[in-house]
């Protein structure tokens, strides 16, 4: 989105605290992103820890969360996954939005600067991190399914 999420920055910070128990001194909007229902902000503590908040009205993709969140754990390490909140969930919920925190990584995305050769490399061995790592049953039951027919 293009512009600020039609939420408070207090009400963010004060549900970033609540859920995270993190102070934030910083939230900044980034006009970034493709999904219209979702604000994207760099958001930073006192002692200068920078996260990317993400802020999405309704109720958040689950799966999306809990996948990149069981990967890191498993030592898939190009993967950037949610920060889990204290209860133990990958989101907070605040007047109708969800939020999520994740690192943030300042730097510049392969699709701004071009991918060389080296970074192709990897890249395919990221994937292939990915994809060897087997999933917990419970995880992929829940996993949306696509289901194509052939003609």
């Amino acid at each position: 989105m293009l512009e600020p999420a039609n939420l408070p920055d207090d009400r963010i910070v004060a549900s970033v605290r609540q859920h995270y128990g993190l102070r934030l001194t910083t939230l900044a909007f980034l006009p970034l992103g493709q999904d219209a229902l979702a604000w994207a902000y760099r958001a930073a503590t006192a002692d200068a820890a920078a996260y990317f908040l993400k802020l999405r009205q309704g109720v958040t993709n689950e799966a999306g969360l809990r996948v990149p969140r069981y990967l890191a754990d498993h030592g898939v390490t190009h993967v950037v996954a949610p920060i889990p909140a204290r209860a133990r969930r990958l989101w907070g919920d605040v007047d109708g939005f969800t939020l999520t925190l994740y690192p943030f990584i300042d730097g510049i995305t392969g699709a701004e600067h071009g991918l060389h050769e080296r970074h192709w490399v990897r890249y395919g061995a990221a994937l292939r991190e990915i994809h060897d790592t087997p999933l917990a049953p419970e995880l992929a039951r829940d996993l949306p399914r696509e289901a194509f027919t052939l003609t």
